[in-house]
């Protein structure tokens, strides 16, 4: 099924485009009603033997049709690798971390093929994105960043 709404968000930052898929006559149409706050990790310690956790959120409607709505997130700078997504700090630095499904941090957000993705029952949300950065990676100071496409499918 085609994706019929695409949102950018960039993680960690607090950044994003819209982009629309071009539109199909179907008895459900969705939207983002508000735009999504982005997963913002702060500073992370490398030195810390714990993950750095985080949050952000994706708020969508539906009206009319089937309420299952399919929220898929891409793989970012790690192309089609969702274990682990990789930020970027330049061309060479990278921080490994990950987008989940679950506060668990136990279930990752894929895109249907190579992970789960998720099927939402219900029309109208926020729905929140659990993120970690795993611990000990020894990285270059910097802001890191990562662009996620979020699509939904109905």
């Amino acid at each position: 099924m085609p994706p019929m709404s695409r949102l950018r968000l960039a993680f960690p930052m607090l950044a994003l485009a819209v982009c629309a898929a071009p539109a199909v006559a179907r008895a459900q149409t969705c939207s983002f009603s508000v735009g999504p706050t982005a997963v913002n990790f702060g500073n992370y310690d490398p030195s810390s033997p714990v993950p750095t956790d985080s949050t952000g959120t994706l708020s969508f409607s539906c009206k009319g049709g089937n309420p299952a709505v399919y929220v898929a997130l891409s793989g970012g700078n790690g192309a089609l690798a969702f274990n682990p997504r990789q930020m970027a700090l330049g061309a060479t630095d990278t921080l490994n971390y990950n987008l989940y499904l679950d506060a668990g941090r136990t279930q990752i957000w894929g895109d249907g093929t190579s992970y789960p993705q998720d099927g939402i029952d219900k029309k109208n949300t926020p729905y929140t994105v659990y993120a970690r950065i795993f611990a000990g990676q020894w990285v270059a100071a910097g802001v890191y960043t990562d662009t996620i496409i979020v699509t939904l499918n109905y």
